[in-house]
């Protein structure tokens, strides 16, 4: 037995059915599938720009997955430890470690430390040549414009941006 009927079907039913109940609920049904034609012909071009806006979505989607895997892939490259811990008294692991990256960094560096101090610039200086440099700190760093402006002129320019939401 189907399980399912067009508008045709219903209307050819209530011709078969001669029970009363089955012919108020044949009408009912008939005009069920009225009022969504009338839906959908009333508000079509909502649902074609709301599957439109779904694809462009799904597209996004794709692209940003995409672009995900070549920065992840970039990353995995560069041959860069996954996660590092450092227990107390490993300062020099520590700081080996972040000189480590800041000579392999290529194109950007962005340094967001609420504390920095000019210790962050010493770190720097082992950066190569043409490698930006972005660094966020906040009111209370103890980095100074003096020591950032005497870094800038033998290293080149650093971005410093004072940010107190961290």
């Amino acid at each position: 037995m189907p399980y399912v009927y067009t508008e045709y079907g219903i209307i050819a039913l209530a011709g078969v059915l001669k029970s009363d109940v089955a012919t108020k609920m044949s009408v009912e049904i008939a005009r069920t599938f009225l009022s969504m034609r009338k839906f959908i012909l009333e508000n079509g071009d909502v649902l074609v720009k709301l599957a439109q806006l779904q694809n462009r979505q799904i597209n996004f989607e794709i692209e940003a997955n995409k672009r995900f895997d070549e920065v992840i892939g970039l990353i995995n490259k560069a041959n860069l430890p996954k996660q590092v811990l450092f227990f107390a008294g490993q300062y020099y692991d520590a700081y080996d470690f972040i000189s480590m990256l800041i000579r392999k960094a290529n194109k950007s560096i962005v340094l967001i430390d609420s504390y920095c101090d000019n210790r962050a610039l010493s770190f720097i200086s082992n950066k190569q040549n043409g490698v930006e440099v972005d660094i966020y700190k906040s009111s209370k760093a103890k980095l100074l414009d003096e020591e950032i402006q005497i870094f800038e002129k033998q290293y080149g320019d650093i971005n410093v941006k004072t940010v107190d939401s961290f």
